[in-house]
């Protein structure tokens, strides 16, 4: 619940912010947070052992590339999240879970279960009901019955009798029925 509540904050803040700060700014404010938070608990657990080794003590190759694909992988979502919506960053994220899955099976002899079975399929089902579902079209559609109706009930007389006219029914109130 507040993973979703923060994920729609976001997007809300994104979007509709009054300042329209971009993507790289709003990424510096939320990391300047959390570089905050890691320095409070530095000074509160750590401290002893990052004066005596340093901060970056035990940092290898490996970890310096994790640190860099988890500051990219942040960029990548908020872009996302500015351009697209939250709901097709929760399709991305299933969809890279079940790629992911199957390639291990190659690589790392993994197995695949009933359950993964069951819950790629539904995956693949609701990526294609939401690219196929295309809400602009039911707008127009909308728009094109709106457009037709009519506003009154002087025009939706005259429409109907129109109608009739052109069916061959009635031609107008006052002249006889075929």
């Amino acid at each position: 619940v507040t993973s979703s509540f923060s994920g729609v904050y976001f997007e809300f803040v994104l979007k509709k912010s009054p300042t329209q700060l971009s993507v790289h700014c709003r990424n510096f404010h939320l990391a300047s947070w959390s570089l905050i938070l890691a320095i409070i608990h530095i000074l509160s657990h750590d401290l002893e052992q990052v004066k005596q080794y340093g901060v970056f003590h035990g940092f290898d190759i490996l970890v310096v590339l994790v640190v860099i694909m988890q500051g990219v992988t942040g960029f990548v979502v908020s872009m996302m999240i500015k351009y697209a919506d939250n709901v097709l960053k929760g399709f991305a994220i299933a969809i890279a879970a079940v790629l992911a899955t199957l390639v291990s099976v190659p690589l790392f002899g993994a197995s695949i279960s009933g359950s993964f079975v069951v819950g790629a399929s539904i995956v693949a089902c609701a990526v294609k009901m939401y690219s196929y579902y295309d809400g602009k079209k039911s707008n127009k559609s909308v728009e094109v019955v709106a457009k037709t109706a009519p506003t009154t009930v002087v025009e939706e007389k005259d429409e109907m009798l129109g109608l009739l006219e052109k069916g061959g029914v009635v031609s107008t109130p006052s002249k006889e029925v075929r």
